[in-house]
Formats: structure tokens, sequence, C-alpha cells
């Protein structure tokens, strides 16, 4: 009997990038919607990239079949 072959979440492969050293990045939340209502510093604050740690990161990885 075949082993099934491992397939990640889609919807975390789009959400989450692996950096070349192997953290997890992600988009924050809240920078699209009623832009005009946030101050500049806010959007450009909610424009960079945030990463991912702890047991989250753990699990996340997990999901995706890195660790």
């Amino acid at each position: 009997m075949k082993k099934t072959k491992f397939k990640p979440k889609k919807a975390l492969v789009r959400r989450f990038k692996v950096t070349g050293r192997g953290k997890l990045v992600r988009d924050k939340s809240f920078g699209n919607h009623l832009r005009a209502g946030k101050r500049k510093s806010r959007i450009r604050r909610l424009n960079q990239s945030a990463t991912v740690t702890g047991k989250f990161e753990r699990k996340v990885k997990q999901i995706l079949g890195i660790a």
C-alpha cells in the first residue's frame, strides 16, 4: 500500500513565507481597509512584515511540513 503524499494547507502557504534562515514571516493585518482614517506612520508600520515566534511558529511549521 502506498504512503499518502503530504499536502500542506494552501491557505497557510499563501499567508506565510519562510526566510533563508528558516524564520516565518507574515503580513500584518488591518493595512488595506479604511486607510484614509489611519496615520501615515501607522500605514508604514502595517506595510512591514512581522516574524512569527513561539508556539504558533512551531504549529505553523508543522502544518506546512517544515518542522
